[in-house]
């Protein structure tokens, strides 16, 4: 009853501010700053499976690789300074807020609308298939984002051809997708259906395949250029910390 009357009479403005003050007040030791939305000295959330300690943001609900992601779109593209025409596959909420304020930014994003959800999608959201952007001309955007969508993709050459297509002369993509990088090769098989098995074999129910350290290989054998940043290398152990970001190896393919 008081929690409902709680979330029922305050803003969610008012909520946030409590709950980082409450988090900041008895978490002390483990606080942190989100380069996202800015929130400082709070502490993370455990999130995932299997749990990963301290790593959501309470506040705009981001993970580490997208925390890592930001702060790389900020230290390495112009994407806040330069004029720019954006294709976002499956966008983050917290992504999608900051790019559409963005009056720099021509904001497109889209999704596979899963049948009976489309109307859960943000507003102006295109229903899209990666495979096939047939409603793009070639050399379209001047950058793609796709986060974690490709291991979902039987056909992720073609969806990394597609992107190559309609991304411009000197355009670049970022095409993050979970790695084993204890596997020399991504591994797949075909005859792995069940969402038991897959999960099994690839992590995750509706993933087909494990990519492994030959996942540039594969993006440069579509045309890319590709360059690996570690922000690890970057920032100091102490940024690294209060940040909480991933030292997930991030993909610069330019066309």
């Amino acid at each position: 009853m008081i929690t409902t009357l709680y979330k029922t009479l305050l803003p969610k403005a008012v909520r946030d501010k409590i709950y980082r003050w409450r988090n900041s007040a008895q978490f002390e030791e483990t606080t942190h700053n989100c380069p996202l939305c800015e929130s400082k000295n709070i502490a993370f959330q455990d999130f995932g499976s299997p749990i990963r300690k301290n790593v959501l943001c309470p506040t705009c609900q981001s993970l580490e690789r997208s925390r890592a992601l930001w702060i790389f779109l900020k230290k390495y593209t112009s994407i806040f300074t330069q004029q720019t025409k954006l294709l976002h596959i499956a966008p983050e909420k917290i992504f999608f807020e900051k790019f559409k304020e963005q009056e720099n930014i021509d904001y497109i994003y889209g999704d596979k609308f899963e049948k009976g959800y489309e109307n859960n999608y943000p507003k102006g959201t295109i229903s899209l298939d990666i495979t096939d952007l047939k409603d793009f001309e070639d050399s379209s955007f001047d950058a793609i984002i796709c986060v974690h969508v490709l291991e979902h993709v039987p056909d992720d050459s073609k969806a990394m051809s597609e992107f190559f297509r309609v991304l411009k002369p000197n355009g670049w993509a970022i095409l993050l997708v979970p790695i084993d990088y204890s596997r020399e090769t991504t591994y797949e098989d075909w005859t792995i259906t069940s969402e038991q098995e897959r999960k099994k074999h690839f992590g995750q129910e509706d993933h087909v395949r494990w990519y492994g350290r030959d996942y540039p290989q594969r993006l440069e054998k579509i045309g890319f250029k590709v360059e690996e940043y570690n922000l690890e290398n970057d920032l100091s152990k102490e940024e690294i910390e209060k940040y909480n970001i991933t030292n997930e190896i991030i993909y610069l393919c330019t066309k």
